[in-house]
C-alpha cells in the first residue's frame, strides 16, 4: 500500500455550501434560531434549548455574541428607517381607523449595581366589539436612551404604523413630561389618558 500524500490547510467547500459565517460554526439559519430563543429566555437557557433542538452546541457567551450583534443591527436599520422621507399618499391608505399609542420607562439593573432607564412605545389597534374594547395586533419599540433621543427615533414606529393618518388616537402615559412630549410631537390631538 502506498502513502497517502500530505495535505495543507483550506478551506472546506461545505462551509460554504452551508453558508456558515467567517470564523464561525453556524449556519445563517442556526443563528437566527439562536437569537430567537435568546430574546425568550436567559442565554445559557437559549444554548441549551438550540442544542437539544438542533444537537448544535454554543456557550452561553456565543448566545450572548450573536444576540447582542443582531440586536445592533436591527438598532442600525431603525435608526436608518427614521430618517427616511415620508411615506406617499399611497401607503397612507391602508391607515387604521382607530389607533391607542402607550409609553413608559422602566428601570434596569446593569453590571456593577448601576441602573438605567430603558424607554417603550406601545402601538396597537382599537377594535370594539359588543361592549367590549380590545387593542390588538400590538407592535413595541424600546431603546435604553434619554428621552429626547428615544421621541424622536420612535418616529420609525410610529410612521411605521401610520399614527398621523390614523382616525383617532389615544394615548396611554403617566405624567412623566418626556411623555407628554412624545404625544405632542407624533399625535399631538391624541385623547390623553
Amino acid at each position: 500500500m502506498e502513502p497517502v500524500p500530505t495535505v495543507g490547510w483550506g478551506f472546506s467547500p461545505l462551509d460554504e455550501e452551508l453558508a456558515l459565517l467567517a470564523g464561525e460554526s453556524l449556519t445563517p439559519l442556526q443563528e437566527e434560531h439562536l437569537v430567537r430563543l435568546a430574546i425568550w429566555m436567559p442565554f445559557a437557557r437559549a444554548a441549551q434549548q438550540l442544542a437539544e433542538v438542533t444537537r448544535v452546541h454554543v456557550s452561553e457567551a456565543t448566545v450572548r455574541r450573536h444576540t447582542q450583534k443582531a440586536g445592533q443591527a436591527y438598532v442600525e436599520v431603525q435608526t436608518l428607517q427614521s430618517q427616511a422621507p415620508e411615506p406617499s399618499a399611497a401607503q397612507s391608505q391602508q391607515a387604521a381607523g382607530r389607533l391607542v399609542l402607550s409609553s413608559d420607562g422602566a428601570y434596569v439593573s446593569l453590571l456593577r449595581k448601576q441602573w438605567a432607564e430603558v424607554r417603550t412605545l406601545a402601538l396597537g389597534e382599537v377594535k370594539q366589539t359588543d361592549k367590549q374594547v380590545r387593542s390588538e395586533h400590538l407592535s413595541y419599540f424600546s431603546r435604553l436612551m434619554d428621552a429626547a433621543t428615544f421621541i424622536t427615533l420612535a418616529e420609525v414606529e410610529t410612521r411605521r404604523r401610520q399614527v398621523l393618518e390614523a382616525k383617532e388616537v389615544c394615548a396611554v402615559t403617566d405624567g412623566a413630561l418626556w411623555l407628554q412630549d412624545l404625544v405632542d410631537l407624533h399625535r399631538p390631538d391624541a385623547v390623553r389618558i
